[in-house]
């Protein structure tokens, strides 16, 4: 897989990436407020559903991990996985609409577009694609001034 990497005034994205997962207390996200804007369908046929993934949305569902085992999912996550909603809602491929396998994931504050599999064969050739790199992803990171001026401090220490 290629991953092109964008510039933003010297830091990379991957630089803007860890400091937004270390310094979340300093951001207002938008998936903390407690109401979500409702997920878009871009493409959808027998094969592939695309979704534009608001903020705030679980790409898959949140379940917790101890020791290797997963639990079962606590608190409202559920509420908040688009995997979910999108089979609530017969999104899916299969003769109940239920099959829908991501993918691909987006953290939770990220926007942008998911590819889910409607069935088993898409799935596979869309994965065997990404496998050979013939996929390129592009991430573009997009912040207010303000969290630049933190985000290009705290480079500057490190």
């Amino acid at each position: 897989m290629h991953v092109k990497m964008t510039t933003l005034m010297g830091i990379s994205s991957s630089q803007a990436y860890k400091f937004l997962h270390r310094s979340k207390q300093l951001f207002s996200y938008k998936c903390f407020s407690s109401s979500l804007e409702s997920p878009s369908i871009v493409f959808s046929n027998h094969h592939l559903l695309a979704v534009n993934k608001p903020a705030g949305w679980h790409s898959v569902p949140n379940t917790p991990k101890t020791k290797g085992k997963s639990l079962p999912s606590i608190s409202t996550s559920s509420k908040k996985c688009l995997l979910s909603y999108l089979k609530s809602q017969n999104l899916g491929g299969g003769s109940d609409n239920q099959f829908l396998l991501p993918l691909h994931r987006l953290d939770q504050p990220c926007t942008g577009l998911l590819l889910f599999a409607k069935n088993s064969k898409a799935a596979s050739r869309i994965t065997k694609e990404w496998k050979l790199k013939r996929v390129q992803k592009t991430y573009l990171c997009a912040i207010e001034k303000r969290h630049l001026e933190a985000l290009q401090q705290n480079s500057s220490k490190s």
